[in-house]
């Protein structure tokens, strides 16, 4: 009979433990990995229709600096990684295993992290600088916190509330021999 409770007891631990992890594992993940409301991803934004247009074969680079916007914006926004979902291919998406060598060419050695999806080099821009050229960059993306100013040989070819894009005068082809 002892042996039988003792048992009862064990089982009613276990479950209890189970259910305690689980608790906790879920009130993690609602505030570590927030849900985007699933309707947006239906909704293409103006920036995206624009860039959809151009049938060739290129890279995006956004310029942005704030991640604390709602998701609405960002969208908008193309930023942190929202180019992916309409088949736009952003030469910096959000991706914490970036290769070392791919943040030194953008950022330069003397930065200590990978840029986690944020651009804000106005260098990168320059005419004298063939690092977005050599990527395939296309297009830059330029969100207002982002505090760059394309230089005028890159055209402004689109304006919203939320973002401006710039066509790149000297975009390389994806692959080529050098």
């Amino acid at each position: 009979q002892d042996r039988g409770r003792l048992q009862q007891y064990i089982a009613l631990g276990a479950t209890l433990l189970v259910c305690l992890v689980a608790a906790d594992l879920i009130t993690f993940a609602t505030v570590f990995n927030p849900t985007t409301d699933p309707s947006l991803f239906s909704q293409v934004p103006p920036a995206a229709e624009f860039l959809k247009r151009d049938p060739s074969l290129y890279r995006i680079a956004v310029f942005a600096r704030n991640d604390h916007l709602s998701p609405p914006v960002l969208q908008q926004q193309l930023a942190y990684s929202w180019a992916m979902p309409y088949g736009l291919e952003d030469i910096n998406g959000f991706n914490s295993l970036q290769p070392r060598r791919y943040t030194d060419v953008l950022f330069g050695a003397d930065d200590n992290d990978v840029s986690y999806a944020n651009l804000w080099d106005e260098r990168l821009l320059r005419a004298d600088n063939p690092i977005l050229g050599l990527l395939n960059v296309k297009y830059a993306v330029v969100t207002p916190d982002a505090y760059v100013d394309p230089p005028p040989a890159w055209e402004k070819v689109f304006a919203a509330p939320n973002v401006a894009i710039y066509r790149n005068p000297a975009p390389l082809p994806r692959a080529f021999f050098v």
